[in-house]
């Protein structure tokens, strides 16, 4: 009888692949929460010359660079830009995604009819990755938002109409929940760890890392 030798693809290296691309997604997940957490901390501060270079930087690798697994991620770390300054991100952002979101629908981006999100086209990437960009930043800042209304207004439009795949159209419906909900809840214009009064000194700008995590009574805090 002849001896045959044992498969490589036996079953339990079949679970040893298994378990490294299961570990492979938890690392995934975990650094986009740990990106997310440190620009939180980043951000609140309030140092403008600090926010001003994490939103160029963030601008500027978004602008070059679309990747499908950190679309999520980037539309949390610019969400987080939001919350700190909603006027200033999305003054950099808006025209930026509107203007990829046209020109990729305009080729034919989502046309296609589909009801499942396992059905994933390649060349929706870039769409997609502007969606959740823009998603992230309409979370924040009704006031901004009502500035530019008609710009946004004019997009979501374009993407009601013409995203017909189903990871398009849910897309789309995200950041229709998440402008609805910044135009109708109610939460502060300003939640940075300080009071204003504390924030324009001098001093503060110079050290404000020796105030983080600083701890406020209910009474001193000054809501905006």
């Amino acid at each position: 009888m002849p001896q045959f030798k044992r498969s490589p693809l036996h079953s339990n290296n079949l679970e040893v692949v298994n378990e490294t691309h299961r570990t492979a997604a938890v690392w995934k997940m975990l650094s986009g929460i740990s990106l997310s957490l440190v620009s939180e901390i980043i951000r609140r501060p309030g140092s403008g010359q600090l926010f001003d270079l994490v939103l160029n930087l963030v601008f500027d690798y978004a602008a070059i660079n679309v990747k499908s697994n950190a679309i999520r991620a980037s539309g949390q770390l610019v969400a987080c830009l939001a919350r700190a300054q909603p006027q200033k991100t999305l003054d950099k952002f808006l025209p930026s995604c509107i203007s990829r979101i046209q020109e990729e629908l305009k080729c034919g981006t989502s046309s296609v009819r589909t009801t499942s999100a396992r059905d994933l086209v390649p060349s929706d990437t870039t769409l997609h990755w502007n969606m959740l960009i823009l998603c992230g930043r309409l979370a924040y800042g009704a006031h901004a938002l009502l500035k530019r209304k008609e710009d946004i207004m004019d997009l979501l439009s374009l993407l009601l109409n013409k995203t017909k795949n189903e990871r398009g159209y849910t897309g789309t419906a995200a950041i229709v929940t998440r402008a609805m909900h910044a135009l109708s809840g109610v939460y502060p214009s300003d939640n940075r760890f300080v009071n204003e009064d504390v924030r324009n000194q001098s001093e503060f700008g110079k050290s404000h890392n020796a105030q983080w995590s600083r701890p406020y009574e209910a009474k001193d805090v000054k809501v905006e």
